[in-house]
Formats: C-alpha cells, sequence, structure tokens
C-alpha cells in the first residue's frame, strides 16, 4: 500500500511537519478567490456538463469552499420549489486533474439530504438552509419533522458548501496547486424532473430551470517562491516522489426491487475500496424518481423493517447482523456522525431523525406527503481502536473476489430503488511531476 509522507497545514511561520526541514520566516497571504465556469454562463439543458477550472499558485484550503449559482424558472403558472436544497439541481459532482478523475459524487442531493437529517438538529438545518438559500419555510422545532420542499424556485442566489459533499475540499490538510495543472470541478445538471419538485402533474417538454452565473469560491494561501521550493524538496525527498493528503468520498451503487409482499432482497455493490469506512443505503418509490411532481431527492418508500447486514467476500458484517429499531438507529448514526466529521462546518451528534421515527417503519406522520424520515440503512466498517486520522482505518474490500452485497428484509413494498453509497479513505497524491491522482 502506497504511504506517502504528509504535512501540516502551512501555519504563520510555514513549519513542515516532516524531517528537518526549518523554518522560514515569510508572511502567508491567504486571499479569497472566485474560480468562474469557463465553458459557458448559462445553462438548463438536462446533462449539461459545467465546468470549473482552479488554479493556484499556492495551497488550496478545506475549509470554506462553496459553490454559488443564479437560478431562474420561466414555467408561468406552475410554481417550482427546491427539492430539500439546491444540490438536486446535479445528477453528479466530480473533481479532474489534467483529465484524470480524482473524485465523483453522484446523486448528490439525496446524499446531502439523508446525511443533513443524521447530522443536523431543526436548529441547525434551518441556519444552515437559511445559508445557503434554498430553503426558508421551516416547520417548528416542537414538530420533530422536516419539510422536504423549500422555497419558491425564481431568481434566487444560491451558496451550496461542497466541502460537505466533497472529499478533495474537506481534506485533513491543505492541497499544495503549485506546480500542478491544477483541478477542474465538473457539475453535470440533473433532468428536470430531479431537479426540483413541481406543485402539478404538468409534464414539461422543455428545460425550464435555468442556473448562471456560476462560480466557486475558495481561500487561497500563497508565500511565494521560497515556500514553492520547499514544497517541492519535500515532494522530491521522499522514496514516493509526492505528497499523499487524506481524504473521504462516497461511490454510489443502484439497484431495483420488485413490488412484494415479503421481501429478502440483494443489492450487488462492486466496490473494491482499501479501506471503507462505512455503507450508506436509502430507498426511493421508483415511479418518484423520475416524476416532477415527487420529492425525488428523498426517501420515498417506508416498507416495515426486518433486517439488514453487509455481506463482504462472504462474511457477514456485522456478524451478527442488524435486526432491531435500536441497532439500526444506531448504526445509522455512526454512520452519519463520521461521514460528517470531514467537514469543517460545526455539526452535532444526534440529528432530527431519532427511534421514535425511525420505530414507526413509516413516515414521520405514518402519512405520505412533505414529511421526512430518511429510512436509511448503514452499516460501519471502522477497525475497533481505529485512528480516523492514520490511512487504513477501515475494511479493505479490494482483496474481495466475490460479489459484496448488502442484504435487507421488510415487509409489503412498492416498486423501489436502492442507491447504496460505500464511504471510504482516500489518499490524494499530489507528485513532484505535478501529477494529482487519488488512491480509493
Amino acid at each position: 500500500m502506497n504511504n506517502p509522507l504528509t504535512f501540516n497545514d502551512v501555519n504563520e511561520t510555514n513549519v513542515f511537519s516532516n524531517g528537518d526541514i526549518k523554518p522560514l520566516a515569510r508572511a502567508v497571504k491567504a486571499t479569497k478567490r472566485r474560480f468562474y465556469s469557463n465553458n459557458g454562463s448559462s445553462f438548463s439543458a438536462s446533462g449539461a456538463e459545467i465546468r470549473i477550472p482552479i488554479s493556484v499558485n499556492g495551497l488550496l484550503s478545506n475549509t470554506d469552499a462553496s459553490l454559488n449559482f443564479t437560478t431562474a424558472y420561466t414555467a408561468g403558472a406552475v410554481t417550482a420549489l427546491y427539492d430539500f436544497t439546491a444540490f438536486s439541481f446535479f445528477s453528479q459532482i466530480r473533481v479532474e486533474s489534467n483529465g484524470v478523475i480524482l473524485e465523483q459524487i453522484d446523486d448528490v442531493g439525496l446524499l446531502y439530504n439523508t446525511m443533513s437529517q443524521w447530522n443536523w438538529q431543526m436548529s441547525e438545518i434551518n441556519k444552515n438552509n437559511a445559508k445557503h438559500l434554498s430553503m426558508v419555510a421551516q416547520p417548528a422545532v416542537a414538530t420533530g419533522i422536516i419539510t422536504k420542499t423549500g422555497a419558491t424556485v425564481g431568481a434566487n442566489k444560491i451558496s451550496l458548501p461542497i466541502n460537505e459533499v466533497l472529499g478533495v475540499f474537506s481534506a485533513n490538510k491543505n492541497i499544495p496547486l503549485m506546480n500542478t495543472g491544477g483541478l477542474t470541478v465538473i457539475l453535470t445538471l440533473n433532468p428536470l424532473a430531479a431537479r426540483a419538485y413541481f406543485s402539478a402533474t404538468t409534464a414539461f417538454t422543455t428545460d425550464n430551470i435555468t442556473i448562471s452565473d456560476i462560480y466557486i469560491t475558495a481561500t487561497c494561501i500563497e508565500s511565494g517562491s521560497e515556500y514553492d521550493a520547499l514544497v517541492q524538496a519535500v515532494k522530491n525527498g521522499n522514496q514516493f516522489g509526492e505528497l499523499g493528503i487524506l481524504m473521504k468520498t462516497a461511490r454510489r451503487y443502484v439497484g431495483s426491487v420488485g413490488a412484494a409482499t415479503l421481501s429478502n432482497a440483494q443489492i450487488q455493490i462492486n466496490d473494491r475500496s482499501k479501506s471503507a469506512v462505512g455503507m450508506w443505503a436509502c430507498a426511493r418509490l421508483t415511479s418518484d424518481v423520475t416524476a416532477q411532481f415527487a420529492t425525488s431527492n428523498s426517501t420515498s418508500n417506508f416498507p416495515t423493517y426486518v433486517n439488514h447486514s453487509l455481506v463482504i467476500n462472504g462474511q457477514q458484517y456485522p456478524v451478527s447482523g442488524i435486526s432491531t429499531y435500536g441497532e439500526l438507529a444506531e448504526e445509522t448514526s455512526k454512520v452519519a456522525n463520521e461521514w460528517k466529521k470531514q467537514c469543517a462546518t460545526p455539526y452535532q451528534q444526534g440529528g432530527l431523525i431519532g427511534r421514535s421515527q425511525i420505530a414507526t417503519g413509516t413516515d414521520a406522520t405514518g402519512a405520505g406527503g412533505n414529511v421526512s424520515d430518511t429510512n436509511c440503512l448503514a452499516v460501519s466498517l471502522y477497525k475497533t481502536g481505529y485512528d480516523d486520522s492514520m490511512y487504513g482505518a477501515g475494511f479493505d474490500m479490494s482483496a474481495s473476489n466475490s460479489p459484496n452485497v448488502l442484504q435487507l428484509s421488510y415487509t409489503s413494498s412498492a416498486a423501489s430503488t436502492i442507491t447504496v453509497w460505500i464511504l471510504s479513505q482516500a489518499i490524494l497524491h499530489v507528485g513532484a511531476n505535478g501529477v494529482i491522482s487519488t488512491e480509493i
């Protein structure tokens, strides 16, 4: 396993943690910069790609990056609402360097939605949705539920915390981009039906939600040629010829389950992560995934839970499986909280969803509509006594020669789509030759 040297964040004296490198008495200049799309200024077509190059002659901060854009909606009488978050505008966000994919997050809105409800209490959800301006109408804290739809889509200015979904922007160290090809963030627009929640079943034939003025803001840390030379010397001075930066990422897998009165389903997961730290899964009615009059980026199937487990190379994890509501709630909360730790934004353990809601087997009120119970499944794969700051704290799935599967049992269910993410540690390699790559 490749474990290159890592280094500490630059501080006021520019001291690295490796070897006997001497401090440089140079000031550090931190600048908030904007990086704009280079392939257009306005986008509306389903599947359209928006490319935002990021080039810094210094370090890219991992603490406060945000994705910003302005929305416009031109449909007339039919109202469009934000589907929990404006992250739902994108089916995929990926990061590349010189054409090499470093990270790819699929079903971004669904992942952000379900993770948020397990991590944030109502006051935090209110505050954070207000910050990225995509949802302003929240129910009272006492109700214990959250509306899935938010403010009306119109001429809104949106600001999304991409460090809460992208590992590259929430790594454990700032990224040295000097003498490299930089990064490119690529956003893929969701189909219109999944981009928002519409107030009527009117079928639209045109993509009438447009985003424009698209840019990423991030803090860049620069310290001149002497510092750049020092970073290059550290890369050249170790056997790997590179620096390594630890991050977490999520890779998505999708399976389908037919309508059944009693189901014992298996969802195949062909993941070969070297350090998988958890599994996260949720269910949607298949009819809702592509419906305009539905919350496509929220869980929408709530069959009565029986049990679940993750089978890796023929071995069940946990060994005894998970078969009670208490075990289900604890395991899911554990994985969600560990994922949230990668974000620079403060979080609270114990989110909106609790045992009283998950134990109902339905949504939070026992009925349909704009209420929420994430109804997620999870399995933690951290090693006992793990050190989360070290690569290899998770389960090595790369040695598996047989399919890895999520096994789940539940009662009476409509046809549903099961979305599974494997959450993994990864190393971002920054080479002395300027090449950036990832090892997952």
